[in-house]
């Protein structure tokens, strides 16, 4: 329950109020992570408008067994990075680094990628870095 005063503003852009959807996928500074997410995979894509069709199209890529793991990771760190850093807006009054969530969920995936899948032999920071090179060799 939320009292009479309370700002149901997006904390990210603070241009609509705030739900699920746009939190997530519909707000222009969530979406420009989401883009450089995916350029870090070499892909550019339309952005589906809910997190729901976020997750099917992401479900219907094509890609290797173990490449296909890492690929899932990128939408659950990213949606739980998001969440985090809405929380740290809104409950500490930090400023939003849109630039730097990018690169928090680079580096948890690489660190997920590191914990989960032994067989992956590079550094979380090869990982970050060369992603495509690394896809290429797995």
């Amino acid at each position: 329950m939320l009292g009479g005063n309370a700002n149901v503003a997006c904390p990210f852009c603070l241009a609509a109020e705030e739900s699920v959807d746009h939190l997530f996928v519909q707000c222009p500074q969530i979406w420009k992570v989401w883009g450089k997410l995916l350029q870090w995979w070499n892909l550019c894509w339309v952005s589906p408008a809910t997190v729901v069709g976020v997750f099917s199209w992401w479900l219907g890529t094509k890609h290797r067994k173990l490449v296909k793991k890492i690929w899932m990771l990128v939408p659950v760190v990213m949606l739980r990075s998001s969440w985090r850093l809405r929380n740290e807006i809104v409950f500490k009054g930090n400023v939003p680094d849109m630039l730097e969530l990018g690169e928090v969920v680079k580096v948890r995936v690489g660190d997920c990628v590191r914990a989960s899948l032994p067989s992956v032999n590079y550094s979380v920071h090869h990982l970050v870095e060369n992603l495509s090179q690394v896809l290429v060799c797995i």
